[in-house]
């Protein structure tokens, strides 16, 4: 790559801040709680515009609310049935007593097969 005056001042600032938000709502529902200082993250990405579309979408994953959820169901099959591939598995996952109805991801799955249980953790 030839060294043109833009190349060697992209390389020769310590730094460079793309930044997104803040968001209000974000603000408003994790405080400091996710990042409580101001301390730049330390990135590799080549271009700014990559490292502001990172900053984008972290953005959009602390937006929308979301649960992590455990569910404890009978039988050890049914964990042996749930397939990783070729996509991600995806429940609907209903909680009367949280008034929770919303799809997840299915993240984690624990066989139990001694007691014939599959314990199924979803994020959504």
């Amino acid at each position: 790559m030839p060294a043109t005056p833009a190349r060697i001042g992209f390389i020769t600032n310590e730094l460079r801040r793309s930044i997104a938000g803040p968001d209000a709502a974000v603000v408003a529902k994790y405080g400091t709680l996710a990042r409580d200082t101001e301390v730049p993250v330390e990135t590799f990405f080549d271009s700014e515009t990559d490292a502001q579309a990172m900053a984008n979408e972290r953005l959009a994953l602390l937006s929308p609310s979301r649960r992590l959820l455990t569910s404890v169901v009978q039988g050890a099959e049914t964990g042996l049935s749930i397939t990783f591939r070729p996509a991600i598995p995806t429940a609907q996952v209903i909680d009367d007593e949280r008034a929770y109805n919303k799809a997840a991801l299915g993240i984690g799955i624990s066989i139990d097969f001694e007691n014939g249980k599959t314990e199924i953790q979803t994020w959504g």
